[in-house]
């Protein structure tokens, strides 16, 4: 998914920055771009774990919600949500 953000800040206690977006927020690693500064960010489907409730006691430091369309098997294991 590409997804057109924001920079809201920067968090140079924890080295992140934090974009926003119609999906919500997300933190990226540091930029040094301004506040305001629009960017496009791409989301990799290996980056990306779809849960039914809020998941909890994960790592996971961005967590948005989604509304799964369509579903049809692929190959082996996998799965193509739209």
């Amino acid at each position: 998914a590409v997804l057109d953000t924001a920079v809201l800040r920067h968090d140079d206690v924890f080295g992140m920055t934090v974009l926003g977006s119609v999906a919500g927020e997300i933190r990226v690693p540091l930029l040094a771009v301004p506040v305001g500064a629009p960017m496009r960010i791409r989301i990799r489907a290996r980056d990306v774990m779809i849960a039914t409730e809020q998941p909890t006691g994960l790592s996971a430091l961005n967590i948005l919600p989604g509304t799964i369309v369509t579903m049809a098997l692929g190959e082996g294991p996998a799965v193509e949500i739209g």
